[in-house]
């Protein structure tokens, strides 16, 4: 994983412990998918690492795609997750603006037909410093690129924060 610099200044420490946090709190938000979880429990899930109107969006955006993949007779597996960069992109006391990519590896299932899909992301977010610790309070998608064949696997395994199943074509 490439990490962005940034100096270790009085004005830069939580920049850096919120740069530290955010792998920890984005693989929350990924593993929402393949959790099961529904209703109160997966907001509990999703309310350890997002606040405010970030946490109301990813509930609501993933109770809506569990609905579609139900429906559809869809499901997904993640083979793995891994954050290629990370970079602050700016910083005022107890926010932190981050750039994220990273990629997910996994298996759409529908019908009796399965592939695998390989997809690269970008993304921005703001975190934020909370009673309860580091919290993301904004994300931004900026890109999914399809890649063209499928790598075995990415280090890391956990599942992807967004829905697999919307990059069926």
């Amino acid at each position: 994983m490439v990490i962005g610099a940034v100096s270790c200044t009085d004005g830069s420490r939580d920049a850096l412990a919120h740069r530290a946090a955010f792998p920890d709190l984005h693989a929350r938000v990924i593993t929402a998918q393949a959790s099961g979880l529904t209703d109160g429990p997966l907001h509990d899930h999703l309310a350890g690492a997002l606040v405010g109107q970030a946490l109301t969006n990813a509930f609501l955006a993933e109770a809506a795609a569990a609905r579609r993949r139900t429906l559809a007779g869809a499901s997904v597996e993640v083979e793995s997750f891994e954050h290629e960069t990370l970079e602050v992109m700016s910083h005022t006391p107890g926010s932190t603006r981050i750039r994220a990519t990273w990629l997910v590896v996994g298996r759409v299932q529908h019908g009796d037909h399965a592939h695998r899909r390989a997809t690269r992301y970008a993304g921005r977010y703001r975190v934020v410093d909370t009673p309860l610790g580091p919290r993301i309070a904004e994300e931004r998608a900026e890109d999914a690129v399809r890649l063209p064949a499928a790598p075995r696997r990415a280090s890391r395994s956990t599942t992807p924060a967004l829905d697999l199943l919307e990059q069926v074509p």
